[in-house]
């Protein structure tokens, strides 16, 4: 199916069907992504978004910790930036969660999958694209690892009957264009192992083409990192070029 309507340039449509399959790997329907994690439930999530007050520590006996200014969380991918504490401390406003409880959530937090998205145009020795020719945009990966943590690229998805790794659908995206099946203009599926049965890679490169724009002047298109397991971590930068007749 997404083969289907990428082929058929349908953006919104792709990019649905990747969520209903994040959906059946994580055993939710529309739901908040923080519900993912170990212990969470629907009726916490009004307890969570509130005004944070003190967080305690991990082991309940530092009163003297100084307040930290609150990060705003909303979805799975805002977790990735914060420290065992920061997280420990979010989720300790729960009060019937213990400290084994917050130690499990964050066991899950420290191996959510953080990309760094860096993309480069091959324009040759122009500085500028031709409008009807082809190009490619190269596009890196990176994992940001946490200092200490051992990845191996498995999903967290405990209700999937099937073990499941990280990959990712890279999507290239002509916001100018006004028909709706004309918005995609190229997909590819990343995986970040080497095999079936390979080894975890920190980095992958992967290459979309695409035709320049008829229209001379600056494009500002959009790439969209779509997680395969996982709901709320996906990604959307903007990539810029000019194009010349």
């Amino acid at each position: 199916m997404i083969d289907i309507t990428a082929e058929k340039g349908m953006l919104h449509q792709c990019l649905s069907t990747m969520n209903i399959l994040q959906s059946v790997k994580q055993a939710r329907w529309r739901d908040q992504s923080l519900l993912a994690l170990p212990h969470v439930e629907k009726h916490m999530l009004s307890i969570l978004k509130a005004s944070p007050r003190q967080s305690r520590s991990a082991n309940n006996n530092n009163t003297n910790q100084k307040k930290q200014p609150a990060k705003k969380v909303e979805r799975l991918f805002d977790l990735t930036s914060m420290s065992e504490s920061e997280v420990k401390g979010y989720f300790s406003k729960v009060r019937s969660f213990s400290p084994a409880h917050l130690q499990d959530i964050w066991k899950v937090v420290e191996k959510l999958p953080l990309l760094e998205i860096k993309s480069t145009i091959d324009t040759g020795i122009k500085t500028f694209l031709v409008s009807d020719l082809t190009y490619k945009v190269t596009l890196e990966l990176s994992r940001v690892k946490r200092q200490g943590v051992t990845y191996d690229g498995r999903v967290y998805c405990p209700k999937f009957p099937k073990p499941q790794w990280e990959s990712w659908w890279v999507v290239l995206e002509n916001p100018d264009v006004e028909a709706e099946d004309e918005k995609l203009v190229a997909l590819k599926r990343v995986n970040m192992r080497t095999g079936p049965q390979g080894g975890f890679l920190n980095r992958v490169t992967s290459r979309l083409e695409f035709v320049a724009p008829k229209r001379a002047g600056r494009h500002v298109w959009k790439i969209h990192l779509y997680s395969d397991g996982y709901l709320g971590m996906d990604q959307t930068v903007e990539i810029q070029f000019d194009v010349m007749n």
